[in-house]
């Protein structure tokens, strides 16, 4: 996973290299299996599409801001060049929009650069101002272990030709107070604040260039003054309901998981800047 990049990397991998994968398995009748992302979802601004709006299995362009982000524009696109070749051209692929792949349930290993998860970036984040606003304490994450989803992935690429977009991430959702509490054990304690005192500290913080690249990920979404943005949600039921079918249920990463996630990325450095 790369979320950010200053050069366009994102784009050649993300969208030419799927546009060869696509000649490729045409002239040779194989299936593609391609690898997107929840977070085509996009973002809503100014409540446009509404909060109850979310991005099925059935959809792929709701009303969503796309442009804000080169990674999430790069998955967009890369799945209508895919959705083209399914629709006019033949083509036997599908689409496995996957959400915070995060370390493999197992053990606990993760991604060699995870410098660049934008998860990770945005919990560093926090960490380098040293507070964390209450308003933030109830955000739910989910954490897929990479172990999990390539064993749902599998499964789901054995359905019928006529399935084609499938969710497959995790269930269960932490809230960032747990994760915090985890950070607390390990070591790294954060200051909760009222949203106006943490805006404080970000706009001093920002006034560092130094630092100004590991807040991006606080403020990659910022349509400027004056507009309201927010995620847009993600429905995973249809694909749940067919892991069902296939035997597969996510394991709940609970207390324990997370506790071992954080230990190893503590492990790691990442925290120290």
């Amino acid at each position: 996973m790369k979320h950010f990049s200053a050069g366009n990397d994102i784009e050649m991998v993300n969208i030419e290299s799927v546009r060869h994968l696509i000649a490729f398995c045409l002239r040779t009748g194989s299936r593609l299996i391609h690898i997107s992302t929840n977070s085509i979802a996009g973002i809503s601004i100014d409540n446009v599409p509404g909060p109850e709006v979310k991005l099925t299995e059935q959809d792929l362009y709701i009303g969503q801001n796309i442009d804000a982000n080169k990674y999430v524009y790069s998955k967009f696109k890369a799945e209508e060049l895919v959705l083209d070749a399914i629709a006019h051209h033949g083509l036997n692929a599908k689409i496995m929009r996957v959400g915070n792949l995060s370390a493999r349930q197992k053990d606990g290993e993760f991604q060699i650069n995870f410098n660049t998860n934008d998860f990770l970036a945005m919990l560093r984040a926090y960490v380098v101002i040293g507070m964390v606003p209450y308003k933030a304490l109830d955000e739910r994450f989910e954490f897929s272990p990479i172990d999990e989803v390539a064993h749902a992935i599998m499964l789901l690429s054995q359905t019928p030709k006529e399935c084609t977009v499938f969710h497959p991430n995790n269930t269960h959702r932490q809230f960032l107070s747990d994760i915090l509490n985890g950070f607390a054990e390990a070591g790294i304690t954060l200051k909760r604040v009222e949203t106006e005192e943490f805006q404080q500290a970000l706009d001093r913080m920002m006034e560092n260039p130094d630092l100004v690249t590991l807040f991006r990920p606080l403020m990659a979404y910022d349509m400027g003054a004056g507009h309201q943005t927010r995620w847009i949600e993600s429905s995973n039921e249809y694909t749940t309901q067919v892991l069902y079918r296939l035997g597969f249920q996510w394991p709940i990463t609970a207390k324990g998981y997370v506790h071992r996630f954080v230990d190893t990325i503590v492990g790691f450095d990442y925290f120290n800047v």
